[in-house]
């Protein structure tokens, strides 16, 4: 599992407690938490040169899923990460349905949607989340 914009990971924990394999990548790591496993990278995820870089550092991995969790702003480069990164799995979280869209916009024709899932978590708001997972055709 590539868990992108991961945080600490806390949407990928349970899949690496099963024993999964997991990579995590960032822009930003918390000072305060020295403690960031060995399969962290503190990566700028919007430069362009990120992706070549990163590819090198993992040549050899093969990821079966991708699991994306980015700002508001969402994550234009997405379809250049899906080319090379080959995953059969998507998993989309985003807080912005119109960037959700765009970035996905471009995987339709090798991904089909499998699941869209609404949550609630900011109940009386105008705020949710969106849980996308897609499945290559």
């Amino acid at each position: 599992l590539l868990d992108v914009f991961s945080g600490n990971g806390n949407l990928s924990d349970a899949f690496a407690a099963t024993g999964g394999e997991r990579v995590m990548i960032d822009n930003y790591s918390d000072p305060a938490d020295a403690a960031k496993p060995e399969n962290f990278f503190q990566m700028d995820l919007y430069d362009e040169q990120t992706l070549p870089n990163f590819a090198r550092r993992v040549s050899g991995t093969d990821f079966d899923a991708l699991l994306i969790d980015p700002p508001r702003r969402g994550f234009p480069g997405l379809n250049s990460w899906v080319k090379k990164i080959k995953p059969r799995h998507v998993l989309y979280v985003s807080c912005n349905p119109a960037s959700l869209a765009r970035d996905l916009r471009d995987l339709e024709s090798r991904f089909r949607f499998k699941t869209i899932q609404l949550l609630d978590l900011f109940p009386a708001t105008a705020h949710f989340e969106t849980f996308v997972v897609l499945q290559m055709r």
